[in-house]
């Protein structure tokens, strides 16, 4: 008997970044690895994936219930320790987030030229990827914005630090001047929410 689809209880996440980081992930640890934690996910849940495929079958225009992303982060992740993910997941935002900025991110990128621009589309930006929950900006200074990710019931600790290390490469493809990020609080942590700053000397025009 083929296990139930579970009900999408935590939302919905779109198949391209997901699939950039499986990818990413087995280039560098092995299809072994990704094998074994798509095996996990297919046990559980009724999806089937093809490793003979590009993105090992996760299709990039497709939705996937998030508890099915979260049960393969959460089998890729296991043998490494806190350090070493701390340590892979900036270079993985920033060699996905390449690719995702010459590609589907492209077209609405072209109108977010500046930080400003950035602050009135970054949810259209957010909706390319869930389907809950919403990135609000503040601006404190003329070269700080402090992001926050709320109503977001598709979180786990690594997709939430991707986002926020997704920061760098998309501030610098605005012109932003050495933009760095600071982690300021996450859910899975123990904050009340998941926060980020992000910090450039100058901006582009």
């Amino acid at each position: 008997m083929q296990p139930a689809s579970p009900p999408p209880r935590l939302g919905s996440i779109k198949g391209f970044a997901f699939a950039e980081f499986v990818n990413w992930y087995g280039e560098r640890w092995g299809r072994e690895a990704v094998a074994v934690a798509l095996a996990r996910a297919e046990s559980r849940y009724a999806v089937q994936f093809d490793l003979d495929r590009p993105g090992y079958g996760i299709l990039a225009s497709q939705w996937y219930h998030a508890e099915i992303v979260h049960t393969i982060l959460d089998e890729l992740m296991q043998k490494h320790s806190a350090a070493e993910i701390a340590s892979m997941i900036p270079q993985a935002a920033e060699d996905i987030m390449g690719k995702m900025l010459r590609g589907i991110y492209r077209a609405i990128f072209a109108m977010c030229v500046t930080p400003e621009r950035y602050l009135r589309h970054v949810e259209k930006i957010w909706r390319l990827q869930y389907d809950n929950g919403r990135p609000t900006i503040l601006a404190p200074r003329a070269n700080e914005h402090r992001i926050t990710y709320v109503d977001w019931h598709s979180h786990h600790p690594i997709i939430c630090h991707l986002n926020m290390a997704a920061s760098r490469p998309i501030y610098a493809a605005m012109g932003c001047k050495e933009p760095h990020y600071k982690r300021v609080g996450c859910i899975s942590t123990g904050a009340t929410r998941c926060e980020v700053h992000v910090v450039w000397k100058w901006e582009g025009p």
